[in-house]
């Protein structure tokens, strides 16, 4: 194995693989017990071709770290960047700027992905028939699109709540070099709302792809782990480095191992397991892309046999959660986000 070098932004202090090495990779029983994830903590573009050339060359540069999965930040084709409140004309030049699935910019992705032989999650302001949505795609290994997801959670305290939101939660088998992986997706403040992770979880969802914008803090990070650690699915978070100015980093892998079992034969009902730290990565400020490996038998072996998920739930106890009851809204002055 080659490390890279020092002064290359992107990848000081990983390993990159040599063309040995990843044939190994490749046709290698062994090796594929993990599926790898790339986070691309990338900087955009100023405009989706931008924004495309810039993420083909981190995908590349992932795929030579062994990547199975690129993930690329929230609305990557514009930067997460909206329009002037006060300049009408840019809220309909904004609008305008959205784009239809057959474009080059979706293309380009999938073309990709065919190219390098690994999945890649990418997200873009989509044209609808309600108006601009914020959407998520995943382009398989092939070149074809594995997951659509809008955003259901739109941020209706900002900017964003000019995007149509999304109706369901979705998730798709993903076809890969560990084998298939059941695959679902959150955008940014869907991940602060249990009842989205729980849903996906229902559905069958292993891992879960977040495209982020946002500044992350410690209170995020909590409910992060807590998503994962409750609903047993691994998490994937990628958010803009802190020179884009709609995130300041902390991207962060996130397994949904949190023990290990010491002893199954143990006949003590208090017999805990070992705990195991669920943080796999997480981040700085800058620009960075980072990889962390997630075993699919153990991760599998897991789930069936961890206490949490959806196990021992009792949803006829649950009926207020399916009610429409609207908090009254915040004073715009008082508003704490």
């Amino acid at each position: 194995m080659l490390e890279s070098k020092q002064n290359n932004r992107w990848l000081a202090n990983s390993i990159i693989y040599s063309d040995v090495t990843r044939l190994m990779l490749v046709i290698g029983v062994d090796l594929l017990k993990s599926l790898r994830i790339a986070l691309l903590q990338l900087h955009p573009g100023a405009t989706p071709k931008e924004s495309l050339e810039i993420g083909a060359e981190g995908c590349r540069r992932a795929q030579k770290l062994g990547a199975d999965i690129c993930l690329l930040p929230e609305i990557w084709s514009h930067g997460y960047r909206f329009f002037d409140p006060g300049m009408p004309e840019s809220l309909e030049e904004w609008r305008q700027s959205s784009m239809p699935w057959e474009c080059d910019y979706v293309r380009g992705f999938c073309e990709l992905a065919k190219e390098l032989g690994i999945a890649i999650g990418f997200s873009f302001l989509e044209a609808s028939e309600r108006g601009p949505r914020n959407t998520f795609a995943l382009a398989d290994m092939q070149g074809e699109i594995a997951l659509k997801y809008a955003k259901v959670h739109v941020c209706l305290h900002g900017l964003e709540r000019n995007c149509a939101p999304g109706g369901d939660f979705y998730v798709a088998t993903l076809q890969t070099r560990s084998g298939p992986v059941t695959v679902g997706a959150m955008i940014c403040y869907d991940r602060e709302f249990p009842e989205a992770a729980r849903i996906l979880a229902l559905k069958g969802a292993e891992l879960v792809l977040v495209p982020n914008a946002c500044h992350f803090d410690d209170h995020r990070l909590c409910q992060m782990k807590t998503r994962a650690f409750e609903n047993k699915i691994v998490l994937a978070m990628t958010n803009y480095p802190s020179s884009a100015g709609h995130g300041n980093g902390r991207s962060v892998g996130i397994s949904a191992v949190a023990f290990s079992n010491a002893d199954s034969r143990a006949t003590d009902d208090n017999k805990q397991s070992q705990y195991r730290d669920t943080l796999l990565v997480e981040g700085g400020p800058d620009e960075g892309i980072l990889t962390f490996d997630v075993d699919l038998q153990e991760l599998r072996t897991y789930r069936e046999n961890a206490i949490w998920g959806g196990r021992h739930r009792r949803p006829d106890t649950y009926k207020i959660l399916t009610e429409n009851i609207v908090e009254a809204e915040p004073d715009p002055h008082s508003l704490i986000n």
